[in-house]
């Protein structure tokens, strides 16, 4: 209970921080007050394996099975940021714990990743209650063109493996390519010092951002059929 609530003020000072107006205060609300002690039946087999300690360091393959091992055990809610996120089992865990455990997500992506990539599994998370977002203000004004691309690729987890608060990060973006055909590595840490400068960051970007409706989620990609064999590595044919 004491983490949990611990979360709600967490993302309380969220919106505190980031006065945006009521409608983009909005966006952000609470990760679940109450978690289920009882085991998802629908938990990735992934994530009844293996018991992990932290730090913990991994590298290609399986990254994408790792991830949703930690979806898969979250109970609190889930924070994240990607340049590109078009992997379908993973928004379909995510989707799974917010039906399950009543939990909220947010996610922000890279505005090219909405122009240009497979949308249709951030589509579904946005169809459940999912908050989407994309990058389009600068941060950098100052210095037109540099540090603009979001580039992060990283995920907060609220009440995860042994009640504990997670971060994920590393090289591995959430995409086909990175799963299937790249040398990737991922971190998973337990530190509360760095959760809480990614937090920090996670907040920064997020106000850089702007809400995209589930309707807007589906890019040419998704529809070509001419592009069958990347929509496979995503897992969306």
């Amino acid at each position: 209970m004491k983490k949990s609530l611990l979360s709600l003020l967490l993302l309380l000072s969220f919106n505190a921080a980031y006065p945006m107006g009521k409608a983009a205060a909005d966006q952000i609300t609470n990760p679940k007050e109450e978690a289920s002690d009882s085991e998802d039946e629908n938990s990735s087999d992934v994530a009844q394996k293996v018991a992990l300690t932290f730090p913990h360091v991994q590298f290609s393959p399986d990254l994408q099975d790792l991830l949703i091992k930690l979806i898969s055990e979250e109970k609190g809610g889930i924070l994240g940021a990607w340049f590109r996120f078009t992997l379908q089992k993973p928004a379909e865990a995510i989707v799974a714990r917010m039906k399950k455990q009543k939990i909220k997500s947010f996610i922000i992506v890279d505005e090219s990743n909405i122009k240009e990539d497979f949308c249709s599994p951030l589509q579904l998370i946005a169809k459940n209650g999912g908050k989407i977002r994309k990058k389009t203000k600068k941060r950098n004004p100052q210095s037109p063109g540099n540090f603009e691309t979001m580039h992060h690729k990283f995920m907060i987890f609220y009440n995860n493996i042994s009640d504990k608060k997670l971060l994920w990060t590393g090289s591995f973006n959430a995409t086909g390519q990175a799963d299937l055909k790249n040398c990737e590595n991922a971190v998973i840490l337990d530190d509360p010092t760095s959760i809480q400068k990614f937090e920090q960051e996670f907040k920064t970007v997020w106000a850089l951002g702007e809400q995209v409706a589930a309707k807007d989620l589906v890019s040419a990609k998704d529809k070509n059929k001419n592009n069958g064999f990347a929509r496979r590595m995503n897992g969306i044919a």
